[in-house]
């Protein structure tokens, strides 16, 4: 099998000549240092000469091209020079207008994306994305979303629509760009189970998922760190192709394949 035709094999549930190795994120800052490269190469993401390349190194079965909306949160830098989210700037509904999104429909956004997807070769292309749950937690900071959902939920909705809109917009024209699966990356989740409880994940969450799942034609992954196990059922609802991770120390990947086997 090419890498491209055992991806797709196993997102069918079928069995693939063996497991594929696939990764929706790898680190600029950590590229550059193990493939020797200088400057500020796939500071944005990375083109498919340097995906492809990546891809040998590393042995994976996919390449990925990621488009990410802004958060709007303190920034800074690691030490080893991976940025990180500080407080959201989102606290009540007169910051909303900091809420300004690049266009998703952008003919050169989409050209870029098309060039991607034409020069994957045998490699699986990803499209990464949000759903836009981990920009408004992000934007808001986690205190005020976790006081918000109890006390103001409408402007945790105001927030994650618009958000939602966005990655809708996306969902809606990726199959038709060449890609092979869209990958939303949206943490909701601790090691110990998840941020919210799942009445709060079916009132807030499955019916903006349901939006991108009713415009996607394609296989869909859902990243998350920690412990989804809760909402598992619920993104089989939706029609998910696929989770990721099964985070160790956070779910039993043997207690997972057991409950979702031949559904994701």
């Amino acid at each position: 099998m090419t890498s491209r035709d055992r991806v797709l094999t196993t997102l069918r549930c079928a069995e693939p000549d063996r497991v594929p190795y696939c990764e929706f994120w790898i680190d600029p800052p950590i590229a550059r240092r193990l493939m020797g490269w200088r400057g500020d190469e796939g500071e944005s993401g990375f083109s498919a000469v340097q995906a492809k390349a990546v891809a040998r190194r590393l042995h994976l079965d996919n390449i990925l091209f990621v488009v990410r909306p802004p958060v709007f949160a303190q920034t800074g830098l690691g030490k080893d020079g991976r940025r990180f989210y500080g407080d959201g700037q989102i606290k009540s509904k007169s910051d909303l207008a900091l809420l300004q999104l690049p266009d998703p429909t952008d003919p050169a956004l989409l050209a870029a994306a098309r060039a991607f997807a034409d020069a994957k070769g045998n490699y699986a292309a990803c499209f990464v994305t949000r759903a836009g749950l981990f920009p408004t937690i992000s934007s808001m900071g986690f205190e005020t979303f976790a006081i918000a959902l109890h006390e103001d939920r409408a402007l945790v909705e105001a927030i994650f629509d618009r958000y939602c809109d966005w990655a809708v917009a996306l969902a809606e024209r990726v199959a038709d760009l060449g890609f092979d699966f869209f990958v939303t990356t949206d943490d909701m989740a601790f090691k110990t189970g998840p941020f919210f409880s799942p009445a709060v994940f079916r009132e807030l969450v499955v019916p903006r998922y349901r939006r991108i799942a009713h415009k996607l034609r394609l296989p869909w992954v859902v990243h998350s760190d920690g412990n989804i196990e809760p909402f598992l059922d619920d993104l089989l609802g939706l029609g998910v192709a696929g989770i990721h991770p099964v985070e160790k120390g956070a779910m039993d990947i043997r207690a997972v394949k057991l409950r979702v086997a031949g559904r994701l």
